[in-house]
């Protein structure tokens, strides 16, 4: 169990030292099995408490260099050291190795070693450079992978967002999805991403990883994962009701749940009362529905 932190807060001393322990022992843990939950662990300590974090940053790069972790793994850590900003600390060799995964031909790891690389100023333009060409690929993974990256930039330059607007017609659904949360995140026209979104629910749904795949992730589609964007970016009286009702009577279980949670943050009382006495959706829905 992790030791309670609040970031602004102060720590106690004890309390500190538990988390420091707590730290250690998850990044011990992983370097002895790169599929080891710790990472969560790690990921909750970036949160609370980045500045101690980033005191085992050498350990966390040192990671990517070690043959027992995943790719899988690998992104996480290249995510961590982006979240606690490790890059601007980084030595020469760490930066040599980011740069080095940023050339691995793996859709994944080109990615985040890219977002890493864009942490910093000397290397922005490298890694600009990867997720541009990415976003150019003739992969639609690559593409929607590098979407979704761009869009946890804090800026782009304008031809990158004029990518992102080019992507919005893309051929493949989920690199729409992804697009239209980037392109809207960095300014673009946010009504010209919610009508990509809008049409995204009524699209074929198919899953859309932005990590490498585990046994252990939910199966989320790209339409559960526009109704997610749109609570965030759907202007009042704009949302589209009807089609995410649609989607609360789903086969796909996830997009259900996801469905019930977004009519219940647009306070679609009307909607929600309807689901719960429809004898198609099962019971467990339609309680959540009623609650």
């Amino acid at each position: 169990m992790l030791a309670a932190a609040s970031p602004g807060q102060g720590e106690e001393p004890a309390s500190l030292d538990n988390l420091r322990r707590d730290c250690e022992r998850a990044i011990a843990e992983l370097a002895a099995d790169s599929d080891h939950a710790s990472i969560i662990a790690l990921k909750e300590i970036a949160k609370s408490n980045p500045e101690l974090l980033r005191e085992h940053s050498d350990e966390l790069f040192d990671l990517l260099l070690n043959v027992r972790q995943s790719n899988r793994s690998k992104c996480e850590i290249l995510l961590l050291l982006s979240q606690i900003d490790a890059a601007h600390h980084a030595t020469p060799d760490q930066i040599k190795t980011v740069r080095g995964k940023a050339q691995s031909e793996d859709t994944f790891l080109d990615a985040y070693a890219g977002l890493l690389l864009c942490h910093r100023a000397d290397t922005y333009a490298v890694g600009m450079e990867v997720l541009t060409r990415q976003l150019s690929s003739d992969i639609p993974q690559a593409r929607w992978v590098a979407a979704w990256v761009v869009g946890s930039i804090p800026e782009v330059p304008e031809d990158v967002l004029q990518l992102l607007e080019d992507r919005l017609e893309d051929a493949d659904v989920t690199v729409r999805t992804y697009a239209a949360e980037a392109y809207a995140k960095h300014g673009g026209d946010a009504s010209k991403a919610t009508a990509v979104l809008n049409s995204v629910l009524r699209s074929p749904g198919q899953a859309c990883y932005v990590l490498p795949p585990h046994v252990s992730d939910f199966d989320l589609s790209n339409r559960a994962i526009a109704m997610g964007i749109l609570t965030k970016l759907c202007p009042a009286g704009q949302e589209p009701i009807s089609d995410v009702a649609a989607l609360a009577r789903s086969s796909d279980a996830q997009e259900q749940s996801v469905a019930l949670q977004t009519l219940t943050k647009w306070k679609r009382a009307e909607e929600l009362e309807s689901i719960s006495k429809d004898e198609s959706v099962s019971p467990f829905y339609r309680h959540i529905a009623r609650r």
